[in-house]
């Protein structure tokens, strides 16, 4: 049967170079199958006729390049793309009829699904300032006012994302998570894993995959991006034909830790989910928020990040760039720490505080002549007026006590930074009456 349109002229061309066109066609012009071939298996591309767009699903692990590749235009006209086709790039298909017609079918060849980042499945926990598109989350510890406040982010060191984790819940057997360095500081990676709450591995690059255990169903993930450097999440892709569902966990409670370096988790390689705040905040079953920042000197500022907010418990381990590098005298200290301690409970007045006092260090006096002897003495003061003004929720937590192990002379060790979380917590379980 001598077919209507006698020549039909197929070619590929990338997407970037086309120009759409406007033409109607009839039904027998249209697009009526596109096929791939790979490893002997064949797939069947779906066809949004409307919208002129083939789609075709490959497995995870599929090769995207190479193909034999089949189109159908009517009943008995086809047509082999070549093999050297890649299709790793979208392409577009353009059919030309006898009469110079033309039509366009874009073609896009995945072997992933790549989830939509503004869906509220895909959880963002410790972080208080996020924003999403669908292709983007933006994660920031701290509010304009803070990043702009030299005292509190210093060197960009308040743009990473200490204690953030990123949860979500699917059964795909594999999982490719993508994040893309932004402004703030880059001092190294260090993403950690965890599937169903029992840790996975650690990954150095910003891009990694991450395969589910076998014999389960749908898992939890969560992702805690590196304690020094500044990212935001730019892709999660899963198989073809799996779910992302809601994880639905109980809601925890709100833990906000203030510092410095020794809170954010220098001293811990670029591992957040090595420091303190966050190895505490595992053990209670808290939402951690950290809020240290290395470099930091104390500044009431960031007490505005408390505003609004649902806080269960605040600590504040803060001082030592003020005692050490700047050489405040104990007062100046005191005024810095008192509008601290009062900002705080302007706008969290009743949740547990406990401040700690300086730790441990091996550095000796600074050539400014104040012994850390005397910021203890503020600290210790300072609570004690609280308490006298009836103030039964703030605690002291004697840091002249506290001697960890120290990576240099200032900064806990990874194993230092673990006994530090065990002391939070024997003096949190013993001392403080959760709420």
């Amino acid at each position: 049967m001598k077919q209507k349109f006698s020549i039909l002229i197929l070619s590929l061309i990338l997407l970037i170079s086309c120009k759409s066109n406007s033409f109607v066609f009839s039904g027998e012009k249209q697009l009526l199958s596109f096929e791939v071939e790979y490893n002997l298996q064949k797939y069947k591309g779906e066809i949004d006729e409307e919208n002129k767009i083939v789609n075709v699903k490959l497995p995870w692990n599929t090769y995207l390049e190479g193909f034999k590749s089949k189109i159908e235009v009517s009943a008995n006209a086809t047509y082999t793309i070549s093999d050297s086709v890649n299709f790793s790039q979208p392409q577009v298909l353009t059919v030309i009829a006898e009469d110079k017609s033309s039509v366009q079918y874009k073609v896009i060849v995945s072997n992933v699904h790549k989830l939509a980042l503004n869906d509220l499945k895909i959880e963002v926990l410790g972080c208080l300032h996020t924003k999403r598109d669908s292709n983007h989350v933006f994660m920031s510890r701290f509010n304009d006012t803070n990043l702009s406040e030299p005292r509190v982010n210093y060197m960009q060191n308040g743009q990473t994302q200490s204690g953030v984790i990123i949860r979500f819940r699917t059964n795909s057997n594999y999982i490719r998570v993508k994040f893309t360095e932004t402004a703030g500081a880059h001092w190294g990676n260090d993403y950690g894993v965890w599937e169903d709450g029992k840790w996975i591995n650690s990954f150095v690059n910003h891009n990694f995959t991450v395969q589910k255990s076998p014999n389960k169903d749908f898992v939890t993930w969560e992702i805690s991006p590196s304690l020094m450097n500044a990212v935001d999440l730019s892709s999660i892709e899963i198989e073809n034909g799996k779910q992302l569902i809601a994880t639905e966990l109980a809601v925890q409670k709100q833990y906000f830790a203030i510092g410095n370096s020794i809170t954010q988790g220098v001293g811990q390689g670029n591992a957040g989910y090595l420091s303190y705040p966050f190895l505490f905040g595992r053990k209670l079953n808290y939402e951690t928020y950290n809020l240290g920042v290395g470099g930091s000197k104390v500044s009431w500022k960031v007490a505005t990040e408390l505003e609004n907010r649902k806080a269960d418990l605040i600590t504040v381990l803060w001082g030592y760039n003020d005692w050490y590098f700047v050489g405040e005298t104990a007062s100046n200290y005191r005024n810095y720490m008192l509008a601290l301690i009062n900002k705080i409970r302007e706008f969290q007045p009743n949740t547990s505080l406990v401040c700690i006092s300086l730790i441990g260090t091996e550095n000796p006096t600074p050539t400014s002549g104040v012994k850390i002897e005397e910021y203890r003495k503020v600290m210790e003061q300072l609570v004690a007026e609280r308490k006298a003004l009836g103030d039964t929720n703030i605690f002291l937590l004697d840091g002249s006590k506290i001697n960890v192990e120290l990576m240099d002379k200032v900064h806990p060790s990874v194993r230092g930074a673990a006994d530090l979380a065990t002391i939070l917590e024997d003096f949190i379980t013993k001392t403080i009456q959760l709420k």
